[in-house]
């Protein structure tokens, strides 16, 4: 708690004896600073006679006078200003004390005119307070600079005053300065007496000079009379106040100071009664008792005490009916307040049923999915419920930023609607930059989630302005973290609208923004910060990666990711420890990919297995879901490189876990999410069994998924199930003899492309593309016509024109691949050799990047295509040397397949191995 400081209690000690109450006009100056008074006071010759009383020294006396003022002051500033230990202007008056104190300066002359009494002192020492520091002055002055510099000179006053030996010290100086007072006055009647003899004789020269008219005469000895009896009445006051000390048988040595305290009495007393005029209450009748008091009192000047008494009784009759009508305002006063406490209950229930109304009119408007007027209604409900301006913010704040959550974990538009209108409205109303900048901040961030889930990109866009906007609030000089914030949520805006261009201008822009952010949000200054930012990072750098056919933008992202490990420890964030090792697993399992082997992969397992020793179940059920889901993707990955369906099963249990807890109802988007992943598992388990009923459970698992992740929710999402779900449809159509499944696989992807244009997902678009090369493959391979096969080929040429050798080499061989079956297949039916050639031409290309080394099985795969494709061409032509480089590239694939245990392939090779060496042969 703020208190008057021993030091500064011991300065106004010090002040008020050695300037206030010794006479000469003698000064003090200089500050009393703890423990050195004495050299202070003793400065001027006075220390002896005030401080050393029996024997103390000077330190101890102002040591216990200190203490005792401090604790006056405080509890007299607790009784009548209970809050000044937390008002900031109480504590910088408290702090200015000393300052004031050392710079005040008094003369005893001045202390005997105001006849010793505490108050008047107090204000004259104000006034001259006033002139260091105008927050003193009495009337003008700061009302807790008033009162704290009262109460501390009132107290230092009061405390010396107490003292009688202190008092016995100051004697001498006292009755000198009273007594010259008194010579000053006899001197002033002397000085009347003489004017007026001085006048008298005028008027006899007059009269002996002059001819005046008797009404001239009666008036010049009227004003001589009045001078005559204000001097008589002077000398009577003068005699009665002596006449008043004497019947108190006032010891002679306080003569002195009784009188002047008389004299202060006196006129006090004149003054509250002329001060009665300025009551507004005064009816007529105290009207006229005022004047009379007056006049009363005027006349006890020459008078004396009847008229004294007579005054008496007159104020005392005011006292009286001024008591009355006081009485009668009180009673008054407490009905007003009766009926005010019911009308104010009145009110409140009244404000409450309003509320009530607005929260079934919001209801109503959420039914219509008006956003606008919704929120417009959650404004006015927080306008009636508070109207503090700085509870409204954070209300309006709080409600913004649930709106923003609800929206964002259920996956729905309208409170994200709503947010955004909140979020608006927050900025008209803001007060300052901060606040501009939170509701900006806040605006991004609904824009930038319903611009995730949009096929366009017009709310990224704005996403990305709105975030700039809390830029120009939040300035790196001014808020250098909040700018930070800023940063990084740019960048995460910019990242989502990178990852629908087909370009890498937004992604690098994204990983300059989180590059900005981390020169402020530094491991030194805010290491969990710092830990979310590299982690941002990590992702922006994932997709880069993702689009490049090197593996250095990836490694930068598992960098960053372990970077923030580095702060997100699992002893001290364990669930941000989690996050950040699922992303770590995410960045592993994409650099697994890339590679032959399948370390990445096994380190992105332990990565997600890590991370669900904190994500669990009982603890965060949605981000346990979430990472069991990752890791049925690792696990699906692996299972796709083995012969067997171990990993496969293992990954068909984690999505099934994950759909524990990310039921429909609760998180419907992440709910379709696994569904399609679970999709894709399935599919690829029914890829290596004989039935279908894997391939039937995907189909089911994709039309879940498209149940939630509609074409008018989520338009991307839905766009890669509807292709997902032609990958399923094809497999099974495969395994039909009738076409009716390759239809809808053909209805599926071409669904797809609706929403994966090139234009927006160039990369997506692409791989639907090459899918649906796969589908018209499949049935042109049925059919009698080329139809469907010269819809291949320009399906296929059509995904080469976005997967580039430079931008995704692995998937530009695939296609490569693809296309050089379709134009085997083509070139099988034709008479020329035109269609084989260029088959053999797209398997060599997809070659390039299909190495040994990298991809072996695809390796493997396209070695087997190329091998048929030359037995093809080299029969047509009767080329012995294109056959005997068919039985090499036949061999090559057999070693893999044997290396890898592939006996279905191993079959199929073996048998296209017999059929070259026969053609050979002949």
């Amino acid at each position: 708690m703020a208190r008057i400081s021993d030091d500064c209690a011991n300065k106004l000690c010090g002040l008020v004896a050695g300037t206030m109450l010794i006479g000469g006009g003698l000064a003090v100056g200089g500050g009393l600073l703890p423990g050195v008074a004495e050299a202070t006071v003793g400065a001027v010759g006075l220390a002896a006679s005030v401080l050393r009383r029996g024997g103390q020294e000077p330190s101890k006396v102002y040591a216990r006078m200190s203490r005792q003022v401090a604790e006056g002051v405080q509890q007299q500033l607790d009784a009548e200003m209970p809050d000044w230990a937390e008002r900031a202007d109480a504590k910088a008056a408290i702090a200015r004390l000393p300052t004031v104190a050392d710079a005040i300066r008094f003369e005893a002359e001045a202390v005997v005119a105001e006849g010793l009494k505490a108050d008047g002192i107090v204000r004259v020492l104000m006034l001259k307070a006033a002139v260091i520091e105008p927050l003193f002055h009495p009337d003008t002055g700061n009302h807790s600079y008033r009162q704290i510099l009262s109460a501390a000179l009132s107290e230092t006053f009061r405390v010396l005053r107490a003292d009688p030996d202190f008092w016995a010290s100051l004697r001498p100086d006292i009755d000198e300065a009273v007594f010259a007072r008194l010579d000053e006055v006899i001197g002033q009647q002397a000085a009347i007496q003489t004017a007026l003899d001085a006048i008298n004789k005028r008027i006899d020269v007059l009269f002996d000079q002059l001819s005046l008219s008797i009404g001239d005469r009666e008036r010049l000895a009227g004003d001589l009379a009045r001078a005559q009896t204000a001097h008589d009445a002077t000398r009577s006051l003068v005699l009665g106040f002596l006449e008043t000390v004497l019947k108190k048988q006032v010891p002679a040595e306080s003569i002195a100071r009784e009188l002047f305290a008389l004299a202060g009495n006196w006129r006090d007393a004149r003054d509250q009664i002329h001060a009665l005029e300025f009551s507004r209450n005064l009816s007529p009748e105290l009207v006229d008792l005022k004047e009379q008091a007056e006049a009363a009192f005027a006349r006890a000047e020459i008078e004396g005490g009847a008229q004294i008494d007579e005054a008496l009784r007159l104020v005392a009759l005011i006292e009286a009916r001024e008591r009355d009508a006081i009485d009668r305002l009180d009673s008054e006063r407490d009905e007003l307040a009766r009926r005010q406490s019911d009308i104010d209950d009145e009110r409140q229930a009244r404000v409450a049923g309003l509320i009530a109304t607005l929260r079934t009119k919001l209801a109503i408007y959420k039914t219509r999915l008006d956003a606008d007027l919704a929120a417009d209604t959650i404004l006015r409900i927080i306008d009636l419920e508070t109207g503090d301006p700085d509870a409204r913010y954070a209300a309006l704040v709080a409600e913004q930023n649930a709106q923003y959550e609800e929206g964002r974990d259920r996956g729905t538009s309208l409170p994200l609607e709503i947010a955004v209108r909140l979020a608006r409205l927050g900025v008209e109303r803001a007060r300052n930059a901060h606040e501009r900048g939170t509701f900006h901040n806040g605006l991004g961030n609904a824009l930038a989630t319903l611009g995730e889930r949009e096929s366009g990109t017009a709310r990224l866009n704005e996403a990305v302005k709105a975030y700039r906007a809390a830029l120009s609030e939040y300035t790196r000089e001014r808020v250098p973290l909040n700018w930070a914030m800023a940063q990084n949520n740019i960048g995460n805006a910019l990242q989502i609208l990178g990852a629908r261009e087909s370009g890498t201008a937004r992604l690098n822009e994204a990983v300059k923004a989180y590059r900005a952010a981390l020169s402020e949000h530094t491991r030194e200054r805010v290491p969990l910060e710092w830990a979310t930012t590299q982690n941002n990072l990590g992702t922006a750098l994932q997709t880069l990666g993702a689009r490049e056919s090197g593996t250095a933008r990836l490694n930068e992202a598992a960098d960053a990711y372990r970077a923030a490990l580095l702060e997100r420890t699992r002893e001290r964030v364990p669930l941000g420890w989690a996050m950040s090792q699922n992303n770590l697993g995410n960045v592993l399992q994409a650099l697994g990919e890339r590679e032959s082997g399948t370390v990445r992969l096994d380190e992105a397992v332990e990565a997600y297995r890590a991370a669900l020793l904190e994500c669990t179940r009982e603890r965060v059920p949605l981000d346990w879901a979430m990472t069991q889901n990752n890791l049925g993707t690792v696990l699906q990955a692996l299972g796709a490189r083995e012969s067997g369906t171990a990993r496969l099963n293992e990954a068909v249990e984690a999505y099934r876990a994950a759909l524990l807890e990310r039921t429909r109802e609760r998180v419907p988007l992440d709910w379709a999410m696994t569904q399609n992943n679970l999709g894709v598992a399935l599919q690829t388990l029914g890829a290596r069994e004989s039935g279908t009923a894997r391939l039937d459970e995907a189909v089911e698992a994709y039309c879940a998924a498209l149940l939630e992740w509609t074409r008018e929710r989520v338009p991307l999402d839905w766009a890669m199930t509807q292709n997902n779900l032609g990958n399923a449809l094809l497999a099974l159509g495969e395994r039909e003899s009738g076409t009716a499944r390759l239809d809808e696989a053909v209805d599926a992807y071409r669904a797809a492309l609706l929403e994966r244009t090139r234009e927006r997902v160039p990369l997506d678009w692409a791989m639907t593309q090459n899918n649906l090369g796969n589908a018209l493959l499949t049935l042109g391979e049925r059919e009698t016509g080329a139809a469907r096969l010269d819809e291949a080929v320009d399906a296929y040429r059509a995904a080469l024109l976005e997967w580039t050798r430079e931008r995704v080499p692995l998937a530009w061989a695939a296609t490569q691949n693809n296309l050089g079956t379709v134009l085997r297949t083509l070139g099988a039916r034709e008479s020329g050799t035109a269609r084989l050639e260029e088959a053999v031409d797209a398997y060599r290309a997809a070659l390039w990047e299909w190495t040994r080394e990298r991809v072996p099985l695809n390796w493997a795969m396209s070695q087997y295509n190329l091998g048929n494709a030359l037995l093809t061409l080299g029969e047509r032509i009767g080329d012995r040397g294109l056959l005997t480089e068919a039985l090499a590239a036949i061999d090559g694939a057999l070693e893999v397949y044997t290396e890898a245990g592939a006996d279905f392939y191993i079959e199929k090779a073996t048998a296209l191995r017999e059929r070259i060496l026969t053609a050979i042969s002949r």
